[in-house]
């Protein structure tokens, strides 16, 4: 059975119209969709062919003796992939982003065919190196445009500006970046929007990473102290038509090591926080709103330990108790072999000086920070069974098999294995025999291995079941950037996963369960509801989410809420909270 589909109106929640099937979300009309709902039976996940699907994507990497993992560390950190409507048909259009090539726009065409409008919408992007991807719409028009994020280019800072496409309603963007003076030359990583101080529009949080690699491995006082503008995190204000750098005036600038963020209000004040995810020895950041445009890093104060290679995060509630919960991924392999040839052992001594420098207590392996309501998280990833999942890239927790409970899904894999100890090994002596090397026969040294995702069913009681192969994602791959959203319009999630070397992947979920979707229509300066709670109760469980686009890696979901029912007709409550 397919789900209604609820739009709720702002400021009134007088007005909740339900749409029942057939209908698409905001067109009223019928969607095209895969008549291929399968038993209980089958697999969760259906891979679809490139070919049929028309998404021919594909992100190649091409070193040089200029660029290579040598002199950029994150060379295979990958690519991102957003989700939205950019033509208000009623079907989700993809924008996937190369990090050396053009960036691909694929238009929803129904029943899980794509076009390619790239060139002709001119969203290539392809100057320079591209990383995260958000759908946004930053005017407000009732269109979606596509904020883009660059980093790489070692030398040229205009190839690092980051790109505003601004939908101009007819399946076409301006490059206006410039214009919104968005146009950061840092080494940016993923965008963040939403309304940091409370005035109704969106502002900007701009998760950047360092260049220079030199505070990555070691301790020293004067290197990990220094914070060099361009490479720290950006916070940009909403004026209307511009946005205002107010980074230092917040309290914010940093020694960057960003991969992720998570937004949301930690400490239940009402004021919406940023959780940075930093890689290599620099501690995670939490700042904490002040409420007076001001923040104040509390990573030491709410929690007790994190990862220490922080990579990408969700922000979201695994329990049902109406608190949001932290997932951070790591880089810990469940194989005991990858473990042992590519993770470093942890030194109790460099720990402890990590430790003693205020970087707070740093586990190599994922983390997920449960929410106690007071402040305060207590780490159960290890308990919940997700603590070791390899190389990953995007948490994603959300409900895939519509059962009431949010799941977790984690892409994983790097081209090369970097931190491979037989490969050190084999430079190290080539190094000390003196004995000259090219710089493809060093990277044709490393070693390289697919892995496939990993995918975990809720079972509500704080544990999580590998389902990677029961619901038909454990494909090997090198996964990176990844999202979900209801392509087909029958109410379930489907995944979009952006890989590197190999064609994007797209699955179609299968579920017969039941669901309900609601799409919220918020004030004129925050069109689509950003920061808003929806809250949703039926036969004694109660589901909450907010209203946050960029999630996991790289990458940004769709502004529609998806609440499994599992087999229940109705609801009793939707409640919607505005910020």
């Amino acid at each position: 059975m397919k789900p209604y589909f609820t739009q709720i109106w702002y400021p009134s929640l007088i007005k909740v119209m339900f749409f029942l099937t057939g209908l698409a979300f905001y067109s009223c009309t019928s969607p095209q969709t895969l008549n291929t709902k399968t038993s209980e039976g089958d697999k969760l996940f259906t891979r679809l062919n490139g070919q049929i699907t028309g998404v021919d994507f594909s992100n190649n990497i091409k070193e040089s003796l200029y660029f290579n993992f040598i002199n950029y560390s994150y060379i295979y950190n990958g690519g991102g992939v957003s989700a939205g409507d950019i033509n208000n048909d009623g079907l989700i259009d993809l924008y996937f982003t190369a990090n050396q090539t053009s960036n691909k726009l694929y238009l929803n065409q129904g029943n899980f065919k794509f076009k390619d409008i790239t060139a002709s919408a001119g969203v290539e992007g392809k100057l320079g190196w591209t990383t995260g991807t958000t759908m946004i719409d930053i005017n407000n028009d009732g269109y979606l445009d596509i904020y883009v994020s660059k980093s790489g280019s070692l030398k040229d800072h205009k190839l690092r500006e980051n790109l505003l496409f601004v939908n101009q309603g007819d399946e076409t963007f301006l490059e206006q970046a410039g214009d919104w003076r968005l146009n950061d030359a840092g080494f940016g990583t993923q965008g963040y929007f939403f309304d940091y101080d409370k005035d109704g529009d969106l502002d900007l949080y701009q998760v950047n990473h360092r260049a220079d690699f030199e505070n990555n491995t070691n301790l020293v006082p004067e290197i990990q102290s220094r914070i060099i503008e361009h490479f720290s995190d950006q916070l940009y204000e909403n004026k209307g038509d511009q946005f205002l750098n107010v980074t230092q005036k917040a309290g914010m600038a940093n020694k960057a090591w960003g991969l992720s963020a998570s937004i949301g209000d930690f400490n239940n004040d009402g004021w919406e926080d940023v959780y940075v995810c930093n890689d290599f020895l620099q501690p995670d950041y939490l700042y904490i709103n002040n409420g007076d445009g001001t923040f104040s890093n509390k990573i030491l104060n709410q929690f007790d330990h994190f990862s220490q290679n922080s990579m990408g995060s969700d922000f979201a509630d695994i329990n049902n108790d109406g608190m949001n919960d932290l997932i951070v991924a790591e880089m810990s392999p469940e194989d005991h072999v990858r473990s042992k040839s590519n993770m470093p052992s942890m030194s109790t001594e460099n720990f402890e000086q990590i430790v003693a420098v205020g970087y707070h207590h740093q586990y190599m392996i994922n983390t997920l920070q449960l929410n106690q309501g007071n402040g305060s998280f207590s780490d159960i990833g290890q308990l919940a069974g997700i603590s070791k999942t390899d190389w990953s890239w995007a948490p994603l927790v959300a409900d895939f098999d519509e059962d009431g409970w949010n799941d977790l899904l984690v892409t994983n894999g790097i081209i090369k294995d970097l931190s491979n100890s037989d490969y050190r090994k084999k430079i190290k002596d080539r190094i000390a025999s003196r004995v000259k090397m090219s710089l493809e026969e060093a990277i044709s040294w490393i070693p390289s291995e697919r892995v496939a995702n990993y995918a975990y069913r809720n079972q509500g009681d704080l544990t999580f079941a590998n389902q990677s192969k029961t619901w038909g994602l454990a494909e090997a791959s090198f996964s990176n950037g990844s999202t979900y959203a209801d392509l087909d319009n029958d109410g379930d999630l489907d995944l979009i996963v952006n890989n590197a070397v190999d064609p994007a992947a797209i699955y179609k979920n299968n579920s017969i369960k039941k669901s309900i979707v609601v799409g919220l229509k918020g004030p004129e300066k925050n069109i689509d509801g950003i920061g808003a709670r929806v809250t949703v109760s039926a036969n004694g469980l109660e589901q909450s989410k907010n209203q946050y686009l960029s999630r996991g890696y790289l990458s940004s979901v769709t502004d529609l809420l998806h609440f499994g029912l599992d087999s229940l007709d109705k609801v009793d409550l939707i409640k919607v909270e505005w910020p």
